[in-house]
């Protein structure tokens, strides 16, 4: 890492480097991922601090919403957040165990086809798979598909109509719109963990579009108050809904915040990732909190390397070569986590040089009390 730059300021040295040895893009600038940031941290109280400051300023200028899946926030931080000046509108939470969820995954745009409708149930439904086998998908598909064509041939036909009202089982909507695909082992398995935690999980009477609003409240969708790793798949399925709705409602700028988002589903099947490369085109602004950096190998090391915008608090000592090769720290540099403070942080940000066409990585390292004049690097200036 070479550093170009020393600073004083507020007490406090802030390092400014940049690499050199960045390869030339090999494709067309506007397919590089857009809007996507990362936190990374073991210390929750760093982060929370960090979040809510993000929070706030994020609220004030666009559609929010927070999808927690280990409960990161609490009421008194919520309220904390919805009483700032800055904020126009209150948060509102949603637990998704007691309330319900927030909408309807299964709806279909009554405007679309017969097929379409197919292709957004199955995007919803196959999101829980974790690399499954195409013949598994296949049949998911086939089943979606068969449902969607012949609703009268089902016991309950009026069961798809009934996902507007409040109090619906969506364990009976899965055993109408999968009956074909339950003599799988496979699908049948996975199926009955996430029906049976959804079995008494009502509808609320809302949709996206009541949601995504601006000005109007931020959203935080809290999942895990009364199940444990079941409320991942749920969290994926709500996300594959929201990027359904997006696909032709994306005018309002959304930012998203995912807590732990290293513990979703990041196959192809999984809906973030899909999220992740499309944000741009879906007009959302992903800011991805998680415990740990996790390796460049893995699906979600490598989406998480390809954040424009990475904060690093403080990495567990098992995910330091990761962090050194993201920051591009050589064996023979000091490990720049060492004389950490609590609430420093490590920030990074990847750019374009339009001169050259080489992908610049930027390092600044400080304090977080100083939030507010190194938040652009996370593109909250506009």
């Amino acid at each position: 890492m070479k550093i170009l730059s020393v600073k004083k300021a507020a007490k406090e040295n802030i390092l400014f480097a940049k690499s050199e040895n960045i390869n030339k893009f090999s494709e067309p600038r506007d397919t590089v991922h857009k809007g996507f940031t990362l936190v990374t941290g073991t210390n929750n109280d760093i982060k929370l601090d960090f979040v809510k400051n993000m929070l706030v300023d994020s609220c004030s200028k666009k559609s929010t919403i927070f999808i927690d899946t280990r409960g990161m926030l609490d009421s008194n931080t919520i309220d904390l957040i919805s009483s700032h000046p800055l904020v126009h509108g209150k948060m509102k939470m949603i637990d998704v165990y007691k309330d319900g969820l927030p909408v309807n995954l299964f709806s279909a745009d009554l405007e679309k086809t017969n097929e379409e409708k197919a292709v957004d149930l199955f995007d919803v439904c196959s999101s829980i798979y974790r690399n499954p086998a195409p013949d598994h998908m296949e049949m998911l598909h086939e089943g979606i598909s068969v449902y969607i064509e012949n609703l009268e041939d089902f016991t309950d036909c009026s069961v798809y109509e009934k996902a507007q009202i409040e109090g619906m089982q969506i364990f009976d909507f899965l055993s109408q719109a999968l009956a074909y695909t339950t003599n799988n082992p496979f699908l049948h398995e996975v199926h009955y963990l996430v029906e049976y935690d959804l079995d008494d999980c009502t509808v609320m009477l809302d949709s996206w579009e009541n949601i995504i609003q601006y000005p109007g409240p931020a959203t935080y969708i809290y999942l895990n108050s009364g199940w444990r790793d079941s409320a991942l798949p749920i969290a994926d399925m709500i996300l594959a809904s929201l990027r359904n709705y997006r696909k032709r409602n994306h005018g309002i700028p959304i930012d998203l915040y995912i807590n732990d988002i290293g513990d979703l589903n990041f196959s192809s099947t999984g809906s973030i990732r899909k999220i992740i490369n499309e944000s741009e085109r879906l007009n959302i602004n992903v800011i991805g909190i998680a415990r740990d950096y996790y390796s460049p190998a893995t699906p979600v090391g490598q989406i998480m390397a390809s954040a424009e915008k990475q904060c690093f608090l403080f990495p567990t000592i098992k995910s330091k070569e990761y962090v050194d090769s993201a920051l591009q720290i050589s064996s023979g540099d000091e490990w720049p986590f060492i004389d950490i403070l609590y609430g420093d942080a490590i920030l990074k940000e990847i750019s374009t040089d339009p001169h050259t066409g080489k992908n610049i990585a930027s390092v600044s390292k400080g304090s977080l009390k100083n939030y507010f004049s190194l938040r652009n690097y996370f593109g909250f200036n506009d």
